[in-house]
Order: structure tokens, then sequence, then C-alpha cells
């Protein structure tokens, strides 16, 4: 798998450095070519002897060496299939994500357009800080890829166990094969996912909704992109930015949402319907703002049902729903298989801790018309969107 592919192994100042020998012989036995980038802190957590040994090429660390020329960054930047940061600290970290380049690993990234995946390793305060996790939105946004940091013991024994470990080798290596067995997976397909929530006007201030924040949606179209497909984001309002890969399109009811999908289904391969899409709109909009009542009625009538009429009207392409359930709503979810004439739906509960609106994980059970159900654990709506995609690559 990872046979005569070209990677660059940055390291940081992190107590976790002392896994990055492990994860370049790891990646030397698998027959790939490693080099390393080294930041001037992580030289007092591993010596560049050992890398360079390990790795079997000279270690690079200065911006402007002098047995290179001024662009040593550059042939650096340019030489890997993928760029692997491990660990990448939280001052790393502030530094991509604000475009700075005081030292050379910065500098190769600035120029790099091959994948790179990001691996954090921190204290668990560090990691929670709103600053780190806007900076790493703020990465995911531009494309850049993470794993980890998982829940386990930190550097020192009064911190204990918490989230912020960074992946071990082993994950980190298998996550870069995937990556490599990804790349192609959708090459050549037209996808349309949908995502965010749906806006219906009571009056020119207020407005029907719901909590959806996007981020599956915006997952989904993102690891879609990376799969080699040409992706088309249908969305309504989020919290998060839409991918810089993809498309985009914004839409705000949900009849504006039918529009748009009735427009590109015909020469798409498949449509992934994640958005959600309010079920029921005001039957008259006000011109004004409706002032305090001591009793207000508001009849509502229902917005069409967008994955039905997909369904009903698809040829080749392939359709993946989404369904919110809470309580015994599993049950419903081979029914709305059938109803709504799904190649894959995809149930996710609103009454479980860390899935559903507005985290950054979930779990969900995939239903096929086969009658089988597969069960996907807690992990990042990142890795479901990777899941998902997977799937449905089986069925094109």
């Amino acid at each position: 798998m990872l046979a005569d592919r070209k990677i660059l192994v940055g390291a940081t100042g992190g107590i976790a450095a002392y896994k990055t020998p492990f994860l370049v012989r790891q990646l030397v036995e698998k027959k790939a070519s490693v080099r390393v980038v080294m930041t001037e802190a992580a030289g007092n957590f591993v010596t560049p002897l050992v890398l360079e040994t390990l790795s079997g090429n000279p270690v690079s660390s200065e911006l402007f060496p002098r047995q290179f020329a001024s662009t040593h960054h550059i042939e650096l930047a340019r030489w890997p299939d993928l760029i692997v940061v491990a660990p990448a600290t939280a001052d790393f970290i502030g530094r991509v994500a604000n475009g700075l380049a005081p030292d050379l690993l910065c500098n190769v990234l600035l120029v790099a357009t091959s994948t790179v995946l990001l691996a954090p390793a921190m204290n668990t305060e560090m990691w929670f800080h709103s600053q780190v996790q806007e900076n790493c939105a703020k990465l995911e946004k531009l494309g850049y890829e993470f794993i980890g940091p998982e829940e386990g013991k930190l550097a020192t024994a009064s911190e204990g166990e918490g989230m912020g470990r960074m992946s071990e080798p082993d994950t980190i290596v298998k996550r870069i094969e995937e990556i490599f067995s990804e790349r192609e997976l959708l090459k050549g397909k037209r996808i349309v996912v949908t995502g965010g929530r749906t806006e219906e006007a009571i009056d020119p201030v207020r407005y029907l909704s719901n909590r959806s924040s996007g981020k599956m949606g915006a997952a989904l179209a993102r690891a879609a992109a990376r799969m080699g497909a040409q992706v088309s984001f249908v969305h309504g309002r989020m919290s998060v930015e839409p991918p810089q890969n993809t498309d985009n399109f914004l839409v705000l009811t949900a009849e504006e949402m039918q529009k748009k999908l009735l427009e590109l289904y015909a020469k798409s391969d498949a449509v992934i319907m994640a958005a959600a899409v309010s079920d029921f709109r005001a039957e008259k909009v006000s011109r004004e703002k409706i002032r305090r009542k001591e009793h207000l009625t508001l009849e509502l009538v229902p917005n069409p049902d967008i994955l039905a009429g997909l369904g009903k009207s698809k040829k080749k392409q392939k359709l993946v729903g989404f369904a919110l359930e809470a309580g015994g709503g599993l049950g419903n979810g081979k029914k709305k298989l059938e109803e709504k004439n799904l190649d894959m739906l995809v149930l996710n509960r609103a009454d479980e801790p860390d899935a559903g609106f507005d985290v950054d994980t979930n779990r969900v059970t995939l239903f096929f018309p086969s009658g089988k159900k597969e069960e996907v654990p807690l992990a990042s709506k990142d890795e479901v969107a990777r899941v998902i995609l997977r799937k449905l690559a089986k069925l094109l």
C-alpha cells in the first residue's frame, strides 16, 4: 500500500515526539520513502540522528541551511505524496492556522499541495481551549486532515488521563494507508451533498428552523471531494464554514433547496441528503413584525418531502438519506428506507450523548434494501462520513 510512496514526516516540540521515531520506522518498513523535517523545539525531545538513521535520509530543520539554496523549503514541499505532522502542538497548529512561517516546517506547509495530516498532542485543557478548537476548525476548512487526539494517559502523573494524547504510530500509519486507498474511490463521480438547516419565515424577523449545525453535511462533502468526486454542496444556514474543495450553494428555505437539487439531480451519480429540512412552513408570512399578544396561533402547511420526491424520480442515481430519531425511533429505519426508495439510510439519534446536534462526534445505524443493518460506533463526524462514503462507493 505504501511502497514507493513519498512521505514527509514533520515533528514539533512536544513530549509525544518520542513516538515519532516509531512512526518513521513503521513507514519505512511499509517500503515508503521518508524524509523528516523538525522544528527547533522538537530537537529537545528527539535527536536528528535518530530520525536520520531510521529514515535513511538527512533530517531538515534549518530554514536557510548552508548546503542548500534558499528555496530548500519549496523543494521539500514539492517532494512528498503526503505530509504528516506528529506530534502537532497547540503552538504549531496556531502558527499554521494563521499563515505564519517562522520555521522550515511552517514554510513547507505554506507551499505544499499534497494532503497534510496533523496528529495533535497536548494537555487536555489546552486541547479544549476555544482558540485551539477555532484553529483546528480553520485548518479543516482549508483542507487539512486530523487524526486524534485520543483519550488516555498524558505526559505526567499529575495530569492523569484525559483527551489530548497523540494517536499511536500504528493508528497513524493505518490512516495514511486509508488516505491513499480512498483518493480515487469516487473519481469521476458527481456527488450532491446537502447539509445545514433550512429557515421558514414567519415575519421579517422570525422564522421556523432547527438546531442542526451542518457539521455532518460539511464532513460528507469534504470527504467526498478528497475521494476524488466532483461535489456540489447544497446547504442551508450552518454554524461551520462550507468546505473549500467543493462547489457550494447556499439556500434558505425547503423550496429553495428542492429547486437547486432538481437542477443538479439529473447529472448526479448520487445524492446524500444530510440537511435538516423544516417539515412545515407558515401558511401566511406577515409583512410586518408580529407584535406581542396574549395568544398567537400560527397556521402551518407541510413543506415538500424532498427526499421522497428524489426517490420517486431516480433512475441511475444512488440516494442516501438521513433520519434523526429519539426514543424507540430506531424501528423506523427500514420503513423510511422503503418509503423513500433509498439505497442507504443513515439513522442518528438525538437523545444520546456526543451524537446528534452541534457536536463533533456521531454514532449511526446504516440500513440497506437487502435488510442488512450496520452499527457505526461513536467516532468523529469526519470518520463517520468516510464510513458512509466507502459504503456508497461500493454501490456506484
